[in-house]
């Protein structure tokens, strides 16, 4: 800030968001926890649907793996581990899902229209 000659480090809007929702003084631990919790439910929830054997086998390791990221090198920023969470939300969402003007939402990828 060039008023007070000072350095100020500035979160991303997202992450500043989100340390928001924690008291002062007590925002990384919570933050981490709860950015590690989410990735762990949709890694759960991701071997939960796997539906072979040999997708059990490779969902299993992956999810080790995103959990082991979330431990260990996420903690180098406040911002990469928010930024995580939307990763995993990004990846699971379906590529062609749609609203249309009915109120159901048609994804093209299974070909269904889920209500």
């Amino acid at each position: 800030m060039v008023a007070t000659k000072k350095l100020v480090m500035q979160y991303p809007p997202g992450t500043g968001l989100v340390l928001a929702l924690f008291p002062q003084g007590f925002q990384v631990i919570p933050l981490y926890v709860l950015a590690t919790v989410i990735v762990f439910g949709f890694a759960l929830l991701a071997v939960f649907y796997a539906r072979s054997r040999s997708s059990i086998l490779l969902t299993g390791p992956l999810a080790c793996l995103a959990i082991y990221l979330m431990i260990n090198p996420a903690k180098a920023s406040y911002s990469i581990a928010p930024t995580m969470v939307v990763c995993v939300l990004a990846a699971i969402s379906p590529p062609g899902c749609s609203l249309p003007s009915g109120g159901s939402t048609v994804c093209s990828w299974r070909g269904s229209s889920v209500s």
